[in-house]
């Protein structure tokens, strides 16, 4: 126990004030030592005084009537050996007393005081400093030791959120395939939770217990909620289902349910409860607010613009290089506006310091436009047009890009601007002092202002479009370029642009990748009468022989692996197992080359058993002059299929039987990977079938495995036992597998020309091309 000492400390203390009270159970209990030295004074006491006072006690007695026998009990209290009292004794006065103030181990026994001071920092020090030597006391905190609960509460609870989030985010990236989902669903969470401690901040609720309990409960509705919304969304993007509002409903009866049980607390009159129900108000409205506003928008942006969805849905690289490029853009424009006033004031040649600010103006944008290194970058220039003389450089114009990689071409080049960018208060500093010309005053002004410019050297690019158009087609050409170009006796120099539609449209401030390809035309001299013999007719003459080369240089670059990527990303969010099979099928299918190459690229198609419309999709991207008519047994596959961002009018997606769907007259009909799932009757009406709905000249296209190459059509009925069997193609019937030599009969039968165009390495998959 606490010696005598402590006590006298206690009473020092609330004499000066900084104790108010206390229960100092030590003032009644004494130490081991302290019992035997009174235990042994006792004895002393009583060695010299009890015969004396022993016959003083009978001889009294006697006199007053009693007898000596009355006095036994006074030998029993004095000659008693007392020893220490053990104050854990269940019995007695004093076990009660002090049974909740003491603590006693095998090796340690303590005795508890408690003290209540004035609620103040410098109380406490000052019992700190008073028992910081007696290594005999320990004084404890209560207030201390609450605060540090706390912390500890809190670093467990943030460990657990860690931790918790983790778990969820590999669940969720699991279960979408896509890391952009995965953020998209967290991210209502995390800004629910600062929200949630922001207003807990602004109205001063500080955390406790039964906040981080609640808090836990929150933060699972939020998940809940945020998987719950995705889900409606994908099914939306997926097949075009719009059932948003039967999600929300049920979110918002979920929430009503939890704050009739919950927030009915706030009712109460402890303070606890009332804590509890307001975080519970405060974290479920905001878990549904955001749920609501802030997830349908960030999905909404990641497949779609206000000009409807994206014909490639973002990805996260997307946006990183796009972030990257828009940080590099704005430091740069920072930069040449700087570098635009020192010009001004550094005392050098006029002429040298406009040519210096050109070469790092053209350095920068070739850095824009090359440090996004996933896209492709191409320059042809079978001609090997230069700069070395000025021109007025004419191109097509659509989009921001354009006017980067006019620059990039050579220091000695100017643009002609809109007003709007010649005073933009960013960087139309920069583009003064580049001698860049404002094309609002008028095309007598441009000659004036650029006469002088061009006797320096300098090419002027303008976009006879007059305005951006991501359409991907020419529009009409303004004949001011070609008035400079007559008036100033100079070349017109044509450069073709290619894809740059598609990195970064007019329409957003968004970069993606893709491939550039910029392609020099041979300069055309104004006195030239092969395109007309006036200003009017010569525009309209350049602008014809600037379509048609445009033309060329479509057909030459988008090709079947050109468009391959917009094929595979229009399924992209739409669930792993279907993400990486479109992968996987494009890369099979060599991106469909083949077809493209046996189906002219103008015709009719009617394409029996489609899937999910991959081959319809690139047949149509690479010439718009198809019509296709796509069925499908598969409602599903024809529901996704119907729903991309490719699709056109130009394309059709029908599900139905192909054993009784009524066949419309076409120049090809493809019959893909499809006879193997009919009977083998309905397999011959079916050929019958779309012979007589061929045209004249027309071609049936048939994929099958054939049966006869026995080594490799095990392989074959392996792979579709697979995709049966798992449900990922339907099928109501045994797999009959048709031959070569039914085909060839048949072809024999109707007289068809017969050929087989390819023939797969591993499996028995044939391409029979059966001619009209």
């Amino acid at each position: 126990f606490c010696c005598s000492s402590l006590n006298f400390s206690i009473d020092s203390l609330e004499k000066m004030g900084v104790i108010k009270n206390y229960t100092a159970v030590s003032a009644i209990l004494k130490s081991r030592d302290e019992q035997q030295k009174l235990i042994k004074e006792w004895e002393k006491l009583w060695n010299n005084k009890y015969q004396h006072t022993k016959s003083d006690l009978i001889k009294i007695g006697e006199k007053r009537g009693f007898k000596a026998s009355a006095f036994s009990g006074f030998d029993s209290l004095v000659l008693k050996k007392y020893s220490p009292l053990n104050v854990n004794e269940k019995a007695g006065v004093l076990s009660r007393i002090t049974t909740n103030y003491l603590i006693e181990t095998d090796t340690l026994t303590a005795v508890i005081n408690v003290l209540k001071l004035e609620g103040n920092n410098e109380n406490i020090n000052k019992v700190y400093s008073t028992f910081e030597n007696r290594e005999d006391v320990w004084v404890v905190d209560k207030r201390l030791i609450t605060s540090e609960l706390m912390d500890v509460l809190n670093d467990n609870f943030n460990r657990l959120i860690i931790i918790s989030l983790a778990f969820v985010f590999i669940i969720l990236l699991l279960a979408y395939g896509r890391i952009e989902l995965t953020i998209i669903t967290m991210i209502p969470v995390l800004i629910s939770w600062i929200w949630t401690v922001g207003i807990m901040g602004v109205f001063g609720i500080s955390f406790n217990i039964f906040n981080i309990i609640i808090l836990t409960f929150i933060f699972g509705l939020g998940i809940d909620y945020s998987i719950f919304m995705m889900r409606g969304l994908l099914q939306d993007y997926k097949y075009g289902i719009k059932d948003m509002s039967s999600y929300r409903v049920s979110i918002i009866l979920s929430s009503i349910t939890t704050l009739a049980g919950i927030g009915v607390l706030i009712f109460a009159k402890h303070p606890a409860l009332q804590s509890i129900a307001m975080m519970s108000i405060i974290g479920i409205f905001s878990v549904v607010l955001i749920n609501f506003i802030l997830l349908p928008a960030i999905f909404n942006w990641l497949v779609s613009y206000k000009k409807g969805k994206r014909n490639r849905p973002v990805t996260l690289l997307d946006f990183i290089m796009s972030v990257i490029s828009l940080i590099v853009f704005v430091l740069g424009a920072l930069m040449m506006n700087l570098l635009s006033f020192l010009f001004r004031i550094f005392p050098a040649n006029r002429d040298k310091k406009k040519y210096v600010f050109h070469w790092i103006f053209s350095k920068l944008t070739w850095f824009l436009i090359y440090m996004n290194f996933f896209s492709r970058k191409t320059i042809i220039n079978p001609h090997g047009e230069d700069y070395s003389k000025a021109s007025i450089i004419i191109a097509n114009h659509q989009s921001h890009i354009d006017l980067m990689l006019m620059m990039l071409l050579n220091p000695k080049v100017l643009v002609l601007t809109n007003n709007n960018n010649y005073n933009h208060p960013f960087y139309g500093f920069a583009l003064k002092y580049a001698d860049f010309l404002p094309s609002d005053g008028g095309y007598e002004n441009v000659l004036d202002n650029y006469k002088p410019l061009m006797k320096k050297g300098y090419s002027l690019v303008i976009y006879p479009e007059g305005h951006r158009n991501d359409s991907g087609i020419i529009k009409r050409f303004h004949k001011g370029a070609f008035y400079l170009a007559e008036q100033l006796k100079i070349p017109v120099q044509p450069i073709l642009i290619h894809g740059q539609n598609q990195l970064l449209k007019k329409s957003e401030f968004f970069l993606k990748r893709g491939s550039i390809t910029t392609k020099f035309l041979p300069k055309i001299s104004m006195e030239d009468e092969s395109f007309g013999t006036d200003l009017r007719t010569k525009t309209k003459g350049i602008q014809k022989y600037f379509k048609q080369e445009y033309a060329d240089l479509r057909k030459e670059k988008e090709t079947a692996d050109y468009f391959a990527d917009y094929v595979r990303k229009n399924y992209l969010y739409k669930g792993p197992v279907l993400e990486w099979y479109t992968f996987v099928k494009l890369k099979l299918e060599n991106n469909f080359k083949i077809f493209n190459d046996i189906i002219p690229r103008k015709c009719t198609i009617t394409d029996l058993g489609c899937g999910y419309g991959y081959l319809d999709y690139m047949l149509n991207l690479i010439s718009d002059d198809r019509i296709i008519t796509a069925v499908d047994y598969d409602e599903q596959k024809i529901a996704v299929a119907a729903n991309c961002a490719i699709k056109t009018p130009k394309v059709k997606f029908i599900s139905d039987d192909i054993t009784t769907y009524v066949l419309e007259s076409s120049d090809v009909i493809i019959i893909k990977d499809v006879l193997h799932y009919l009977p083998e009757e309905k397999q011959k009406r079916l050929l019958h079938k779309s012979f007589e709905k061929l045209n004249d000249n027309g071609i049936i296209i048939v994929r099958d495995g054939d049966v006869e190459a026995e080594k490799e059509h095990k392989k074959t009925r392996f792979t579709e036992w697979l995709s049966t069997g798992i449900g990922f193609n339907k099928t109501t019937n045994d797999l009959e597998y048709i031959s070569e030599s039914q085909i060839r009969s048949f072809a024999e039968s109707v007289k068809m020309k017969f050929e087989i165009v390819e023939q797969a390495k591993f499996t028995s998959n044939k391409i029979y091309v059966l001619r009209k």
